[in-house]
C-alpha cells in the first residue's frame, strides 16, 4: 500500500516535499509476486517510471490509476476508501483482481445511493477512483 506524492513522469513518490522512494530503490527490492495498491497520483501515466519500477522488481500487479488521484487528508476519501477496501477483501483472502472489481462495484452502489437520495452528485474525484486498473506484465 503506497500512499505518496507522485508528478508526470518523475522518477521518484515523495512525502511532505522530500524524495520518500526513487524507482531505482524499489527496481533493488524483491517483491516477487507481491500485489501492490498506489494512491500516487500519475503512476499509470503513459510515462511512468515508477509504474515500470515496481513491474521491474517483479510485482505481480500494480493497483492505480492515471492523472491525479484523491486519497483525503484526515480521513480516507475516494481513491483512500477504495484502497481500504481493496486490502480488507485481500487480507480475508480474494483474490486482488476480485477485490479491485468488488471493491469498485461496492463505491459505484453508494455513489448511486448518495445521488439517488440527493446528498451530492458525483465528482471527478469519484470517477478517477472508479477508473482504477491492475497493471502487470505478460509473460
Amino acid at each position: 500500500y503506497v500512499d505518496l506524492h507522485g508528478a508526470p513522469g518523475r522518477d521518484y513518490w515523495s512525502g511532505n516535499e522530500v524524495v520518500a522512494l526513487t524507482a531505482r530503490q524499489v527496481r533493488e527490492l524483491d517483491l516477487k509476486g507481491k500485489t501492490v495498491f498506489s494512491l500516487s497520483c500519475f503512476l499509470a501515466d503513459t510515462d511512468s517510471p515508477m509504474l515500470d519500477a515496481l513491474l521491474d522488481a517483479g510485482v505481480k500487479y500494480v493497483i492505480g490509476g492515471a492523472g491525479t488521484n484523491y486519497a483525503g487528508t484526515n480521513k480516507p476519501a475516494w481513491a483512500g476508501t477504495l484502497g481500504k477496501i481493496f486490502v480488507s477483501l485481500v487480507r480475508i483472502g480474494f483474490d486482488p483482481l476480485r477485490a479491485l472489481a468488488l471493491g469498485k462495484h461496492l463505491l459505484n452502489l453508494n455513489l448511486a445511493k448518495d445521488k439517488f437520495l440527493r446528498r451530492r452528485e458525483s465528482e471527478k474525484a469519484d470517477l478517477d477512483t472508479l477508473d482504477f486498473k491492475a497493471y502487470y506484465r505478460k509473460h
